[in-house]
């Protein structure tokens, strides 16, 4: 107690130490009735959080009120002790401190009615003239109350504000606060990168020159809407996404919130703005609507193509029939070989086509792309004044791939970089390992090792406007292109896993990045070469197909091989003609099945059927749905062999005699469509 009392004399002899609420002690102890009558004022404040009082000054005094003399004015309210009050209160270390004799005191009370404090006089005399005391101390006492309840209100305000400060700092959301005239009043981190501008440049200054809005599309500047949103406090001509322009030029799309701030008058004193940035959410939309709009055509391109194909094979072997003449004069066979460059031109279209099919898969297996992409490249620059740099890793990864959809993207990106350099110039392409060690939302992959090629040009580079469109169906700039190259590419990318992605600014050129997920597997060694010659056999050969263009023209290709053909144009009859010929003991040695036959059993169906009645059936699927996911996975339906349609001739002889040749179990052929 000693100790305490030592300390609290000490601080009361400096009275500066007792900040705001000094002002308050020192017209009551310098009054001149009082200072007569008392030789120390006495001011303390309630603790809000405990049951404790402090004596306001620079050394916090915390003490408990129990069995004091303040107790007892928190109790009953004004108490004067005018004599011996240390011996009515012999545990008052107060009191002790001070040798009062004497003490009156008066309790604080706020506008709610609750105890804020105490206000209070005490001596080492005795008192005599009680009511000037009680008098006076009531007077001060409303002003300390009021001066203690201003205090915490002032503090309750900083904290609040410290809150409201944290909270803006750590939400994801951009926020600008604005008065009537449009100031800037306050600029959250995230608003600060939106816009470009640090806090303490933008406070002060007016919104239209902070917030650049313009029209995504037509790029407009929306100046009078934000001048709207000011003088309102609603973004409704603002509402949905808009393009914000940051100091530095930076470009983000984002969503745009205002809510009026209003007095207790309910009158409007300025505006909170939130700004959501959209720019991932709606790149990754893009990219789904992208995927949707590809879908749409596959269904109707399947559809065409399906029947395109059919009616190539026809005619593409039927001319490769008659080439086969040696006896046409040069004049026809010039007519004939311009009849099958034709073709072979709609049979590519029909592929990139058909790239779009619903349902359709490629054709994978595990391979290293490395020399598929440099002779790629180097084919199709051959001659022209465009000169290639290729460069590819020692140790590049292998990938689960199409070879043959491969060799169409790169092609694709190859003719397309030539084009954009019309008077020359060098493409580099650059085969690299990757591994994602966390998903990117840019490229919406997932983490995991991927092979990448990057092919860059020195082109013309792409208008911004025209760089979101590249990808999209029939787009195109070149008065003689498709508009399905990249489409194609880029749907191609996609069945693998992967992502193609572009960078361009016009004037300076044109980078393609090519994501392939790569393979866990060694590539294989490539395949030994078969002899290309198709041997002449007494082999039997049903033809399963709806056309009868195409199994007349199987009948042509194979018989002058020695082949016996049997046509049927249903899968009723092709099982029933089976059946009969087993029984006769003159069974097929093969048969070559349409995978779709309109109105009927299919070609999967009627395999299934046939491997029922004689599971050592060796048959051959064909269908104009290359990307048909039985004619990646025919093993799993029960073919042997694949081939793509259109086909020529001789590709179709090359696969009867190699599965004619293959051991009974081997169920490895396949045939993606070739030129002879």
């Amino acid at each position: 107690m000693r100790h305490i009392a030592d300390e609290f004399r000490r601080s009361r002899i400096a009275p500066d130490n007792f900040g705001p609420l000094v002002p308050f002690l020192r017209p009551l102890v310098v009054e001149k009735e009082i200072e007569k009558l008392v030789g120390t004022a006495l001011l303390s404040e309630m603790d809000e959080r405990s049951d404790y009082a402090q004596l306001v000054g620079s050394v916090v005094l915390p003490f408990d009120f129990a069995i004091t003399a303040c107790d007892e004015v928190l109790r009953h309210g004004f108490r004067a002790y005018l004599s011996g009050v240390q011996g009515q209160f012999p545990c008052d270390w107060l009191l002790a401190a001070f040798a009062a004799e004497s003490f009156v005191c008066v309790p604080l009370v706020d506008h709610d009615g609750c105890f804020v404090g105490l206000l209070g006089v005490l001596d080492h005399r005795e008192l005599d003239r009680v009511d000037i005391v009680e008098a006076t101390l009531h007077i001060f006492a409303a002003r300390a109350a009021a001066e203690i309840e201003r205090k915490r209100f002032e503090h309750s305000l900083a904290t609040e504000k410290e809150q409201l400060d944290v909270t803006l700092r750590s939400i994801g959301d951009g926020c600008i606060t604005i008065d009537n005239d449009g100031r800037i009043l306050l600029l959250n981190p995230i608003a600060e990168q939106l816009t470009g501008w640090k806090a303490e440049n933008a406070i002060g200054g007016m919104l239209p020159d902070v917030f650049q809005l313009s029209n995504p599309r037509s790029r407009r500047a929306l100046r009078k809407p934000v001048e709207t949103l000011v003088e309102t406090g609603s973004a409704a001509e603002i509402a949905g996404v808009t393009l914000i322009t940051a100091l530095d030029g930076t470009e983000r799309l984002i969503e745009t919130n205002a809510t009026p701030l209003k007095d207790l008058q309910e009158q409007k004193v300025g505006t909170v703005l939130i700004l959501r940035d959209v720019t991932e959410r709606h790149r990754t939309m893009e990219e789904r609507q992208k995927a949707e709009k590809l879908e749409s055509l596959g269904i109707a391109a399947g559809g065409i193509a399906h029947d395109f194909n059919n009616l190539l094979t026809a005619i593409l072997g039927n001319i490769s029939l008659a080439l086969m003449n040696h006896k046409l004069d040069e004049p026809t066979q010039d007519r004939l070989t311009s009849a099958k460059r034709a073709s072979l031109r709609a049979q590519e279209l029909a592929q990139q086509l058909l790239t779009f099919a619903k349902g359709g898969t490629p054709i994978k297996e595990t391979a290293s792309i490395a020399q598929l992409v440099k002779d790629t490249v180097t084919f199709h620059l051959r001659g022209s004044k465009v000169r290639s740099e290729v460069h590819i890793a020692s140790d590049l990864w292998s990938a689960e791939v199409d070879a043959g959809q491969i060799c169409q993207v790169i092609q694709n990106l190859t003719i397309n970089a030539e084009q954009a350099m019309p008077a020359g110039g060098t493409l580099l392409v650059n085969c690299c390992n990757v591994n994602l060690d966390n998903k990117t939302d840019r490229l919406d992959l997932a983490a995991g090792r991927y092979v990448k090629i990057t092919v860059q040009d020195e082109g013309v580079g792409i208008p911004e406007d025209n760089l979101k469109k590249i990808f999209d169906p029939y787009f195109t700039t070149k008065t003689n292109g498709s508009g399905l190259g990249l489409a194609t590419s880029y749907s191609i990318i996609k069945t693998h896993g992967g992502i193609i992605d572009v960078v361009s600014q016009p004037g300076e050129g044109t980078v393609f990045y090519v994501y392939i997920p790569a393979s866990e597997m060694a590539a294989p060694e490539p395949p030994m070469e078969i002899d290309s010659v198709v041997p002449t056999c007494a082999a039997r050969v049903l033809v399963l197909d709806d056309e009868e263009a195409i199994c007349t023209l199987v009948s042509c290709a194979l018989k002058p091989y020695g082949i016996e053909v049997v046509e049927a144009m249903d899968a009723a009859t092709a099982i029933s003609k089976y059946e009969e010929a087993l029984k006769a003991g003159r069974r097929f040695d093969v048969v070559i099945s349409d995978l779709t036959i309109p109105g009927g059993m299919g070609g999967r169906e009627a395999v299934r059927r046939l491997r029922e009645i004689d599971p050592t059936v060796r048959a051959i699927v064909s269908s104009g749905y290359a990307t048909d996911p039985v004619m990646a996975e025919f093993r799993d339906h029960g073919f042997c062999a694949m081939i793509a349609k259109p086909y020529e001739i001789n590709a179709l002889g090359r696969l009867v005699a190699e599965v004619l040749s293959a051991p009974a179990n081997e169920n490895v052929i396949r045939h993606q469509f070739a030129a002879a």
